[in-house]
C-alpha cells in the first residue's frame, strides 16, 4: 500500500516537472534585467541560476541517462564559475563556465522536446514542455554568445559599442543581460536593431538561431495540431458526440 502511494506520489511529481521549470525560466527572462548590478555578480546570482540548473534537471529526471549527463554539466557549469570568480572572471576559465551551460541548457531542451514529440495527446504538461524547450534553446544560444564573445570579444556590438562597455566593474553581468535579450529577439525574429553581429561567427550563429526559431514553431505546432486531431478521431463516438 505504501508502494502504491509512493508510486503515484512520484508519478504527481514528475507531472509538475515541466511546470516547475517554465515558472523558473519565466522568473529569469522577467527578473534578470531588473537585478542589481552590485549583487549581480556575486553568489546571489549564481544561486539565481541554480535554480535554473536544478529546475532543468528536474525536467529530464524521467531518463536516468539524461539526467545523469544533466548533472555532470551543471556540476561543471557552477563549479567553472566559482573558480572563474577567484581567478577575477578569467576569460578562459569564464568561457568554460559558459559552454557548459550552453550544453546543459541544450541537452534540457532535446530531452523535453523528444518527450513531448513522443506524447499520444496534447495536454497541460506538453504544451508546458513545448514552452520551456522554446525558452531553453534562447538560453542555449545566449550562452553561446557570450561564449563567443568572452574569447573573441567584439564579435556583437551594442548601438556601436562592445557588449561590455561601460560597465568595467561588472562586465560579466551587462554581457550576459544584453546576450539573452538578444538571443530572444533572434530566435523570435524581432531583430530590434539595437545589437548588431559583427564577425564571421557571430553572423552564422545569428542565423542559425533565426533559422532554429521559425523551424521549432512550424514543426512544433503542426506535430501538436496532428497529436490533437489523431486523438479526436481514436475517440469513441459516443465520446466525441
Amino acid at each position: 500500500m505504501i508502494g502504491h502511494e509512493s508510486e503515484r506520489a512520484r508519478h504527481r511529481l514528475l507531472r509538475q516537472r515541466y511546470l516547475t521549470l517554465l515558472v523558473a525560466l519565466l522568473l529569469l527572462f522577467a527578473l534578470y534585467p531588473f537585478i542589481d548590478q552590485e549583487v549581480a555578480e556575486t553568489r546571489h546570482v549564481g544561486v539565481f541560476f541554480a535554480v535554473i540548473l536544478v529546475a532543468g534537471a528536474y525536467a529530464v529526471s524521467h531518463d536516468r541517462r539524461f539526467l545523469a549527463v544533466a548533472i555532470m554539466l551543471a556540476v561543471g557549469t557552477v563549479g567553472a564559475q566559482w573558480v572563474a570568480y577567484a581567478q577575477h572572471m578569467d576569460p578562459v576559465i569564464t568561457a568554460i563556465s559558459r559552454g557548459f551551460a550552453c550544453l546543459f541548457f541544450l541537452l534540457t531542451a532535446i530531452a523535453i522536446l523528444a518527450n513531448v514529440l513522443k506524447s499520444k495527446t496534447v495536454t497541460s504538461d506538453t504544451i508546458y514542455g513545448a514552452i520551456c524547450a522554446y525558452l531553453l534553446l534562447g538560453l542555449t544560444w545566449a550562452f553561446l554568445f557570450c561564449t563567443l564573445e568572452v574569447l573573441h570579444p567584439g564579435s556583437l556590438l551594442a548601438e556601436g559599442q562592445p557588449i561590455a562597455a561601460g560597465h568595467v566593474v561588472f562586465p560579466q553581468f551587462a554581457m550576459m543581460n544584453s546576450l539573452l535579450y538578444y538571443s530572444m529577439s533572434t530566435l523570435s525574429t524581432v531583430g530590434y536593431g539595437d545589437i548588431l553581429p559583427k564577425s564571421g561567427p557571430a553572423r552564422a550563429f545569428s542565423n542559425l538561431e533565426a533559422i532554429t526559431g521559425q523551424m521549432y514553431l512550424a514543426i512544433l505546432i503542426a506535430r501538436l495540431v496532428a497529436m490533437q486531431i489523431a486523438h479526436s478521431n481514436t475517440r469513441p463516438t459516443s465520446a466525441k458526440e
